[in-house]
């Protein structure tokens, strides 16, 4: 079932067992170790105080806006230990466990789910698409400035010529005139 805010907006960051049906939270979709493993909390093996402080953190606006919450996680403090964040107390009390990804699901909008894996390789292919769109936006940005360039080349050379033609127009009256003196 898809967690929401009060908003009625989907929350991320939370995920169950696919064997034990354990709920977790989310703290990262891969390790830079073994990208095959996840790191999770396991949400009923902590008190209930500090899982709600927990819950909490997770669902802010500040930790919704993130991928990984772990990076969050690293600069708030639980109420009960101020003096190290929640990420070292995580650490320090065996909180975090280490998971194969194709063992978790992730909860998604309209109840949908997919393992951390599925999630990070979309989560790049998205990120691959913005590059490629904000290449693509700088190089017609490029041509557009070019275009500009050619078009002012033209404009000075239209003018240019005008002016030549007046030139020459000019030296040819000077000549008929010339001619017709000789002339007479």
């Amino acid at each position: 079932m898809t967690m929401t805010s009060i908003m009625g907006k989907p929350l991320k960051h939370y995920a169950t067992d696919k064997v034990t049906n354990q709920r977790y939270f989310m703290l990262a979709l891969e390790n830079d170790t073994n990208k095959d493993e996840c790191s999770v909390v396991d949400m009923d093996a902590m008190p209930s105080e500090l899982r709600a402080e927990l819950t909490e953190i997770i669902n802010s606006d500040e930790c919704q806006r993130v991928i990984d919450p772990w990076k969050v996680l690293d600069t708030k403090f639980f109420m009960d230990y101020p003096r190290q964040t929640i990420l070292a107390v995580l650490r320090a009390k065996h909180y975090i466990k280490v998971v194969d990804s194709d063992n978790v699901l992730i909860q998604l909008p309209d109840d949908k789910t997919m393992t951390p894996k599925e999630v990070a390789a979309q989560i790049r292919e998205y990120q691959k698409h913005q590059s490629n769109t904000k290449v693509v936006a700088s190089e017609i940005k490029e041509a557009a400035s070019e275009v500009a360039k050619f078009e002012e080349i033209e404009r000075k050379n239209s003018s240019d010529i005008a002016e030549l033609k007046d030139q020459v127009s000019s030296l040819a009256q000077s000549v008929a005139e010339l001619v017709g003196a000789l002339k007479k």
